[in-house]
């Protein structure tokens, strides 16, 4: 039953994130740096298509649609929230300096854009990622326990 209530709760959450997660994309897009040879060749290792798409942004903090609920159920709970150093949105990279050029962050948020690829959309792509965030919390989560996985398969 859990699991169910998750699976709704996180269909609830991934519609209005879906817009927010296009629009930040195409921000990312228009604004991030192309990625540097080394890490076109780490994303192609990792299975990345069309690399040469990924842009990465610098910025002071990371965005987070969720972070208002997130800050509540903190408050609520005790369980403290944080604040990730970056955030793939499809070929979009959010990262905070000087992370935006670190190769363990990178590589971590290249696998997520093969997810994105795999999971065929942003909207796919997110309900699955809230819905395993929810099930199994961060550090289980499925989608999450893959991208350090696979960043730490890249020459580090």
């Amino acid at each position: 039953m859990r699991r169910f209530c998750c699976g709704i709760v996180a269909w609830i959450l991934a519609v209005p994130v879906t817009p927010w997660a296009w629009y930040h994309e195409r921000r990312i897009l228009r604004s991030g740096r192309e990625l540097a040879a080394v890490e076109l060749a780490d994303a192609r290792q990792l299975g990345v298509c069309s690399p040469e798409r990924v842009r990465v942004l610098a910025v002071d903090r990371v965005p987070n649609p969720l972070g208002p609920l997130f800050r509540l159920l903190s408050r609520s709970t005790g369980i403290a929230c944080f604040d990730p150093s970056g955030l793939t949105l499809r070929y979009g990279i959010f990262a905070v300096p000087p992370m935006d050029r670190d190769r363990r962050l990178l590589t971590h948020e290249f696998v997520h854009i093969v997810q994105y690829q795999r999971a065929g959309s942003l909207w796919a792509f997110l309900w699955r990622y809230i819905y395993q965030c929810l099930a199994d919390g961060y550090v289980g989560a499925e989608w999450e326990r893959e991208a350090r996985a696979g960043s730490s398969r890249v020459g580090n």
